[in-house]
């Protein structure tokens, strides 16, 4: 990559180590998409998406440590995406303790952003470029932002460029002052690759249109005819509030970081089907297209005829003129209804600055009356939002069709860490029973949320529970007592079972469980099924097995094979010989976990080893024990082997936290 003086500079260390590695990462990151030379940032301010103070992204945190630690100052003041919680959205006591702990960095996170170049205090928001906000760049203006709805925007309807990076890469963009030349920043990277021709009856719901579009271009460049229609060729404060439903919505369900709009938005208006490259793609979307699209949509609900509990508007955040607009259609609607407030509790997000200024209204006084609160946060859990996923029966996932999370992951990781420091923090004080209870209170809503979702994954965060103040407490003959009790249940499971269903507490789908883990050949074709396959492929294998990948059982007969199943799967190709192999590699790994638990230089460290060594150990034989049948059947995956993301990318954490206590171990000579 050419570089000026004052970027070679910069490079060389002139203005410090770590603005060196700063411009080494940019131009690295430039390189990997073939860009020759680094550009000057144009706009006033910048934009970061990363404003979540989560407490599992600590390489962040040490990364703006150095940076506050070396007087890093951004060249640019920047504004954040929203923060994550707020105290007037309504939430349960659970629901509250969950956020204070995951979130329990926030306030850390936010002064190392004040001390780098926060533009202010209130400046966090998805839409950053409303007047009120103060951020609105104008048409040709370079940028370091990252949010993708924020992006799209101003690529589309203001005219700046950018393109889609990563919140610590624009970050480090708004601190140098360049940014790599490649993609939607050149005049080739900003043509049309597709044409998307409107032709509906009617004005096309703009997050529904955005979403036909976005799942069809995915990260191209669209050149949208018929749409001047239905929303004008006047950017006016309905048409750009359309406009950023619509782009949120391309840039969600697909990766659309620029579209032109014709005879709207301002390249399209100045350049017209120039913009149009040749061999470009059409897409038609007429009624029937939309429906098709709408109808494709995954049913998140468990119940849908349920009522629903929590209402929100505003993803990303809403306009003035769209507070006022709602307020109006709410009042009119309650008014047909004869009634005075809402029925569902509902909360309207937008930015803090508009929030402030609409406060000032006579329309927000009228809104709060109807029972709705304004808040800045971003709408993000399970059981708020349309991001809870239905996968297989069970709603364990947030995301969209393209990007799933699944939470309960997260809760494990947090467990660890919470312990760690409660526990550390009690020191002598844990063998009290005032402590205990304490503790159990800590852990105990949190698993019986879970296990309300997911069993395993609460019998998990029991488990890790159990280990860690097992590890902590002198008193052991509670939890002998704990495991003997444990052991009662796990022989009479049966008549327990039965007993609890005939009095409500057990479903009848979950008697089932059991009553197929004690006699599977009684139900070959229905709860039976999955366990009598696992079992065929471990008899199958034999000694030294089929051959790898030779497998019979994993093409359409055994389900789960990538995942709840694999270990079926390793002994049917690999045998005893690659069965015990992979129980003995994980023996290893514990055994290396209490060697680092150990020698920790301090007991939050040994405490954080001990707690990431039960979650692996305790995974590890639950998934085994449901392969081979000892425990009734259960979704849980086997560590680092089974197919998932979430999970693997969860465990890779917790390894980090581990071997970063095992660095800390000075080794004597």
């Amino acid at each position: 990559m050419e570089l000026t003086k004052e970027q070679q500079a910069i490079l060389d260390g002139e203005q410090g180590e770590v603005m060196a590695k700063i411009m080494k990462t940019l131009v690295m990151y430039g390189e990997t998409f073939g860009a020759e030379k680094m550009v000057p940032v144009t706009s006033q301010y910048g934009h970061i998406v990363t404003s979540f103070g989560v407490i599992i992204i600590q390489g962040v945190f040490d990364l703006m440590d150095q940076l506050v630690e070396a007087g890093v100052v951004s060249k640019q003041k920047f504004s954040a995406d929203p923060r994550p919680c707020d105290k007037n959205v309504p939430k349960n006591l659970l629901q509250d303790i969950v956020f204070k702990v995951a979130y329990g960095p926030q306030k850390r996170y936010e002064e190392q952003l004040r001390k780098i170049g926060l533009l202010n205090n209130d400046a966090f928001t998805c839409a950053c470029y409303f007047p009120e906000v103060g951020n609105q760049p104008k048409k040709g203006d370079i940028l370091s932002w990252a949010e993708s709805s924020a992006v799209n925007y101003a690529n589309s309807v203001l005219g700046a460029r950018c393109n889609r990076n990563s919140g610590i890469i624009e970050m480090f963009g708004s601190i140098v002052g360049y940014v790599p030349y490649f993609g939607l920043l050149t005049d080739e990277g900003r043509k049309a690759t597709w044409i998307v021709d409107i032709q509906t009856k009617e004005k096309p719901e703009a997050q529904l249109l955005g979403s036909a579009i976005g799942m069809k271009v995915l990260e191209d460049v669209p050149y949208i005819k018929g749409l001047d229609r239905w929303i004008g060729t006047e950017l006016n404060d309905e048409a750009c509030a359309y406009l950023k439903d619509f782009g949120a919505a391309t840039a969600s369900n697909g990766s659309v970081g620029l579209y032109h709009v014709e005879n709207l938005t301002p390249e399209a208006v100045e350049q017209g089907e120039a913009l149009i490259q040749p061999g470009a793609r059409t897409y038609i979307i007429d009624d029937a297209e939309l429906a098709r699209v709408k109808a494709s949509y995954p049913v998140i609900w468990e119940k849908p005829d349920a009522k629903p509990k929590l209402c929100f508007m505003g993803c990303p955040h809403m306009t003035m003129s769209q507070l006022i607009d709602w307020t109006e259609r709410v009042e009119k609607k309650l008014a047909e209804k004869n009634k005075k407030r809402v029925a569902i509790r509902t909360v309207f997000t937008s930015a803090p600055d508009v929030i402030r200024e609409f406060e000032k209204t006579e329309y927000a006084a009228r809104l709060h009356q109807m029972g709705i609160v304004v808040s800045y946060i971003c709408m993000f859990l399970v059981n708020f939002t349309s991001l809870g996923i239905k996968v297989n029966g069970q709603k364990r996932w947030l995301g969209t069709r393209s990007v799933r999370f699944q939470p309960t992951e997260l809760v494990k990781v947090t467990v660890i860490l919470v312990l760690a420091v409660v526990i550390t923090r009690l020191g002598k004080k844990i063998d009290e029973w005032r402590s205990w209870g304490m503790l159990i209170v800590l852990i105990a809503p949190l698993a019986l949320m879970v296990m309300a979702n997911n069993l395993s994954s609460g019998l998990i965060i029991v488990g890790i529970g159990f280990v860690m103040m097992f590890i902590a407490c002198k008193k052991k003959w509670i939890f002998i007592l704990s495991m003997a009790l444990g052991a009662a249940v796990f022989i009479f499971a049966p008549m327990i079972a039965m007993g609890l269903e005939k009095a409500g507490i057990l479903e009848s789908y979950q008697l089932s469980r059991i009553l197929v883990w004690k006699n599977p050949e009684a139900y070959p074709r229905d709860g039976g099924y999955q366990v009598l396959q696992g079992l065929y492929a471990i008899g199958s294998g034999g000694l030294l097995g089929k051959g790898l990948g030779q497998s019979i059982q994993k093409l359409s007969f055994l389900p789960e094979p990538q995942n709840d199943m694999i270990f079926a799967i390793i002994c049917e190709e690999l045998g005893l010989f690659g069965a015990i192999s992979v129980i003995l590699i994980f023996l290893f790994m514990i055994y290396r976990f209490m060697l680092i638990a150990g020698n920790a230089p301090d007991l939050f460290g040994a405490l954080l080893v001990v707690g990431v060594m039960a979650h692996i150990a305790i995974q590890v034989i639950l998934n085994i024990a449901v392969v081979t049948n000892v425990i009734p059947n259960t979704g849980i995956t086997l560590p680092f082997i089974s197919y998932g993301g979430t999970s693997v990318l969860f465990l890779m954490v917790e390894m980090g936290m581990a071997l970063s206590v095992s660095n800390q171990i000075k080794l004597e000579r």
